[in-house]
C-alpha cells in the first residue's frame, strides 16, 4: 500500500512528490515495489530517495545520500542498526512485536505440558527472567505486561523508539 509522503519532512528533506517506482522480482513468485520520492533539501538540492529509507530515518539530507551511494543496502542497514537500534546491549526492534514462532499468541508466554500451566518469561540485555507459572493464560499475560513495563518501556521511551507499525500509523 502506497502512503503518500508529499509535504512530509524527514530531517532536512521535504518530499515534493512521487518520482518513480521500481519493481523487483525475487524468484518466480515474490515481487517487491520500491517507491522513490523527489525531495528538496534545505540546501536547495533536489534528490530522489527510496521511501523506506526516508521513513526509517536512513536518509535525512542530500549528504546522507552521497555518503551512502557506494554502500550496499546491507552496509547501510548495519550502520543504521548500530546507530539507531542497538542501545545499551539490546536491540530495540526485538522489544516490540511478536515472533512468528510464537504459539500462544502472547509474546513471552508458552504452555508447559510438564507442569500443565502457562509460563511467562522475558529476555532483556542478554538475560532471561522467569516470571512464573500460571493457571490461566490471562494471568501469564498480565505478568508479562508488568515485566515489559519494568524492563522495556524505560529504554524504548529513552530512545523514543517506535515499532515499524507505529511509524506507519504516523503517516496514515
Amino acid at each position: 500500500m502506497l502512503i503518500d509522503l508529499t509535504g512530509k519532512r524527514f530531517g532536512n528533506l521535504v518530499v515534493i512528490g512521487l518520482d518513480h517506482k521500481e519493481e523487483h522480482l525475487y524468484g518466480n513468485e515474490r515481487k517487491r515495489i520500491f517507491y522513490y520520492w523527489k525531495c528538496k533539501c534545505d540546501c536547495g538540492q533536489v534528490i530522489s530517495v527510496e521511501g523506506n529509507r526516508l521513513k526509517e530515518g536512513r536518509i535525512k539530507d542530500c549528504e546522507d545520500l552521497k555518503r551512502n551511494a557506494n554502500k550496499s543496502y546491507t552496509q547501510i542497514g548495519n550502520e543504521f542498526k548500530k546507530a539507531n537500534i542497538l542501545k545499551e546491549g539490546t536491540r530495540l526492534d526485538y522489544l516490540v512485536g511478536i515472533s512468528k514462532a510464537n504459539t500462544s499468541g502472547i509474546r513471552g508466554v508458552d504452555y508447559s505440558k510438564e507442569k500443565n500451566k502457562y509460563r511467562a518469561r522475558i529476555r532483556f540485555k542478554g538475560k532471561e527472567y522467569h516470571l512464573g507459572y500460571f493457571d490461566t493464560i490471562e494471568k501469564a499475560e498480565k505478568a508479562r505486561k508488568v515485566a515489559e513495563e519494568k524492563f522495556y518501556k524505560p529504554i524504548l521511551e529513552k530512545y523514543n523508539y517506535k515499532s515499524k507499525k507505529e511509524k506507519e500509523e504516523e503517516f496514515e
